[in-house]
């Protein structure tokens, strides 16, 4: 984990959060538009469906999931409108409904990604949110910065680290350079929970062998 969000922390300082401004700045019909969008999102879990887990090692998350039945909200979902400590308050603002059964897909393994955004684009409109934002290392100096010039091998905006690393040869980020326990840091300024201004999506194009010419 270290060493990911330390190849993360070479384009960004602020590895923790994606943005939500880009989900913003387009309409359902496809129309660009200014962007209003929160300081961040919470996913609630709603659902009353339960399965038991009876042997942990044989726990199939993608079995489970096609198990859902079609109508069932799983999230509640939650908008803080701006930092807590700037007076902000939550706003459930919708809920995550299953509309059909789920199915797995070779294809969605294969093809669909869903890209990371930048929480430096969300603090462009909104600085005084920066003070805010979980830094990789708790009280570390931070600045908004502009994506790489770099061009991506792939549909990830972090690729190009991966890449770089391996033509390099050489660690982009040294685990050392941590001097302060990663949970703990969680735990000091966010009360335990990890601050993701979006729904968490690991980035599956990252590995090498995931990168489309």
């Amino acid at each position: 984990m270290v060493e990911g969000f330390g190849l993360f922390a070479n384009e960004t300082d602020f590895p923790w959060s994606m943005g939500l401004s880009k989900f913003a700045s387009v309409t359902q019909d496809g129309v660009e538009e200014e962007p209003v969008f929160p300081w961040k999102l919470r996913f609630e879990p709603a659902t009353s469906y339960v399965t038991p887990i009876e042997d942990p090692s044989e726990f199939n998350f993608t079995e489970i999931m096609k198990e859902i039945p079609s109508g069932e909200t799983i999230y509640e979902i939650y908008a803080w409108d701006m930092p807590e400590e700037m007076g902000g308050s939550e706003t459930h603002i919708g809920d995550l409904v299953i509309e059909s059964q789920l199915v797995t897909s070779l294809w969605g393994d294969e093809h669909m990604f869903f890209r990371h955004h930048r929480m430096d684009e969300d603090l462009k409109y909104h600085p005084e949110w920066q003070q805010y934002s979980l830094t990789l290392v708790a009280g570390m100096d931070s600045e908004i910065r502009e994506p790489s010039e770099y061009k991506s091998p792939s549909s990830c905006p972090f690729a190009f680290l991966w890449q770089q690393q391996q033509e390099t040869e050489e660690p982009l980020f040294e685990e050392s350079d941590l001097a302060i326990d990663l949970f703990a840091m969680l735990d000091t300024n966010n009360n335990g929970d990890i601050h993701m201004n979006a729904a968490e999506r690991k980035c599956d194009d990252l590995a090498p062998e995931k990168m489309d010419e």
